[in-house]
Formats: C-alpha cells, sequence, structure tokens
C-alpha cells in the first residue's frame, strides 16, 4: 500500500510543476543507501519501488546517516536575507516509516 501511495503522490506533484526531482534511498540496519538519484522521471523511482521487498525491522537505525547523505547530495540555495528573500527552490526530505 505504502508504494502505491508513493506512486499517486509522485505523480500528483508531477501534475504541479514538472520541475520537480525526486530521490529515493532505503535505511537499514548498516546505514542508508540511495537506490534512485535524483531524478525528474516518476516512471524511474516507480519502478525501483516496484522491486523493493518487505524486510524484518532492523534492533535499530541510525537516522544521522540519512541525513548526511542527503546533506553531502544536496546544495542549498543561498539567500542574503532570509527573511526577506525567498531561495531559488526548496528541498524536502520526506520520510516514510511503516512497521
Amino acid at each position: 500500500m505504502l508504494k502505491r501511495v508513493i506512486q499517486m503522490y509522485l505523480y500528483c506533484k508531477m501534475t504541479i510543476d514538472t520541475k520537480h526531482q525526486y530521490a529515493l534511498m532505503v535505511l537499514h540496519e548498516s546505514g542508508a543507501t540511495w537506490l534512485v538519484d535524483f531524478t525528474m522521471d516518476p516512471v524511474e523511482i516507480t519502478n525501483t519501488l516496484s522491486t523493493l521487498k518487505s524486510r524484518d525491522q532492523p534492533p535499530e537505525c541510525d537516522l544521522g546517516q540519512m541525513f548526511d547523505m542527503v546533506a553531502d547530495k544536496v546544495v542549498l540555495p543561498h539567500v542574503n536575507d532570509p527573511l526577506t528573500e525567498m531561495p531559488s527552490h526548496i528541498v524536502r526530505v520526506i520520510f516514510l516509516y511503516a512497521r
């Protein structure tokens, strides 16, 4: 069900603006792994989602590794005055967790 929700979200966002970009990573016991780098093609994300299998819940995961990988990959837009100036783009991390 989660895969279907993600697919619907991607296609809805693409109808709003075709310049949206998405990436896919998984978090597991030994760390985070990029599955799909940033792309504007929702088909690439949904095809990768369809190959994922359910796994047992690991005893613990380090969310810090995930945020470190995102910080290394994403260059945040520079603004001179964040109170009055809008950035050129917005970066969002959407974390989905299912038990």
